[in-house]
């Protein structure tokens, strides 16, 4: 009864000898003691087990009541058919994880918290397996790294709890870069093993740079994914794209990236971002004359606005204890902020510029320039205040005209009504202005950057 429906194989090879014994003092209540440890021990093919419930107690009671008669006829103190009397004491029990693309059962570890009195219980248990009473569990956790997590809280989810007593499965989905338990007991084929390290390729996709390939753990790309995934989209964007025959720098440090967007994916399991990653190459490399490059600044910055500072506060899982990792690394998108960023500062060091700025933040006109360095300035001064989210010029007026006022009132007057502390006024009329412009453009993400207030604060007072 302890036993019942774990087909363990020591008591399985107690009941063979058992069963194979016989001598005169062997009745026939010995023989039906025997057959109903073996129906038990292996009940329901091993996918159920005997309840605790107070209804199942009694019919356990009743149907292995302690008196075993001598021949099979004997019915006078009990009566041999209430021995089947345990069926009704039976419980489906057993959970199965099963793969969501093949539907094949696969062996899982699991980690299931029971209920123990006050207390809680963590039991490390490997699927196909039996779980405790429905009455005392608490939640189901998957955490391995051939799959992906899984957490389902059958504590506060009554919908989550009936249809596990229904079905007694799980649906896992696993990583493209393992293989199952099944195939790989040990885990030494997983493509983290034959690919080396993807440190390297991380680098790669933050900071593209010539890299040889060849060299790589994983540059056959073709023979992983044909080991791993089989996926025709991948075949073909290694065919194409994950080459080393470039004719120039650019193209060989393209395919560099290639290779390593390819493979982060297939690591990953996310074979949608590769559009993504490819996006993200054309805006680090595009040129500023490009028709939509500063839509394509704010939508790069938007994304690394996201990641930094609002993915892992509200959709990485962490508050529900089941960890999601991101679509794109953030340091993928910040690395391809920071290569426009880095572009901007060069073309900062051009000698009017800070004029233009100066005359932008005045709300003057930006002078008289030949065309071409006009058409420069220009571009330059848009991509400054489009990725310092710098409100417009007539917005900057009214403001600078605001901070004077309020400088001077507070100057003016002695405490309470004013103040002597003249720098703590400064930077309170700081956070006034970075919010009141922020808020008056409608920026997305962390809004008017500090530096470029500090620099268009510096233009109101005459600083070059």
């Amino acid at each position: 009864m302890v036993m019942a429906g774990t087909g363990e194989i020591f008591c399985l090879r107690r009941l063979r000898y058992a069963y194979g014994m016989y001598h005169q003092a062997f009745r026939y209540g010995v023989h039906v003691a025997t057959h109903l440890s073996l129906g038990l021990l292996f009940l329901g093919a091993g996918r159920f087990t005997l309840g605790t419930s107070n209804a199942a107690i009694a019919c356990l009671v009743t149907a292995f009541f302690p008196r075993f008669h001598h021949v099979s006829s004997d019915n006078k103190s009990y009566l041999q058919a209430l021995r089947h009397l345990w069926v009704l004491a039976v419980e489906p029990r057993c959970l199965v994880a099963r793969d969501v693309n093949t539907c094949e059962a696969v062996y899982l570890p699991v980690k299931i918290t029971t209920r123990e009195g006050n207390e809680k219980g963590v039991s490390q248990l490997i699927s196909p397996t039996l779980i405790p009473d429905f009455g005392r569990l608490l939640s189901i956790r998957v955490d391995t790294p051939r799959y992906w997590p899984f957490f389902v809280n059958l504590e506060s989810s009554p919908d989550q709890k009936k249809n596990l007593l229904m079905n007694q499965t799980l649906y896992v989905k696993r990583r493209t870069a393992f293989l199952s338990y099944t195939e790989d007991p040990r885990g030494s084929r997983s493509l983290f093993v034959r690919s080396g390290s993807s440190a390297g390729d991380a680098a790669t996709l933050d900071f593209p740079q010539l890299t040889n390939a060849r060299a790589h753990p994983a540059s056959d790309l073709t023979h992983f994914i044909s080991s791993f995934s089989n996926d025709t989209l991948f075949l073909a964007f290694a065919d194409y794209f994950s080459r080393d025959d470039g004719a120039t720098d650019a193209e060989r440090t393209f395919h560099a990236y290639c290779h390593a967007a390819l493979l982060d994916s297939i690591l990953q399991d996310k074979m949608e971002t590769l559009q993504s990653h490819l996006a993200l190459y054309q805006y680090r490399t595009q040129p500023e004359t490009a028709a939509y490059f500063h839509l394509r600044l704010q939508d790069l910055r938007f994304a690394a606005d996201f990641y930094s500072k609002v993915f892992d506060r509200r959709f990485s899982g962490r508050v529900e204890h089941n960890l999601r990792p991101p679509l794109i690394r953030e340091n993928t998108v910040s690395g391809a902020l920071q290569a426009l960023d880095r572009r901007l500062e060069e073309l900062q060091l051009h000698p009017k510029f800070s004029k233009v700025l100066v005359r932008y933040a005045r709300g003057e006109p930006i002078g008289e320039t030949e065309e071409s360095e006009a058409g420069e300035l220009s571009r330059c001064l848009a991509w400054y205040l489009t990725r310092n989210s710098v409100p417009s010029a007539s917005l900057l007026v009214i403001l600078r005209q605001l901070a004077r006022d309020a400088y001077a009132q507070c100057t003016a007057q002695p405490p309470p009504d004013g103040t002597t502390h003249l720098r703590s006024l400064d930077v309170g009329i700081k956070e006034v202005l970075r919010g009141t412009g922020t808020k008056m453009i409608n920026a997305f993400g962390s809004g008017w950057s500090g530096s470029s207030l500090d620099r268009i604060i510096d233009a109101w007072q005459g600083v070059s």
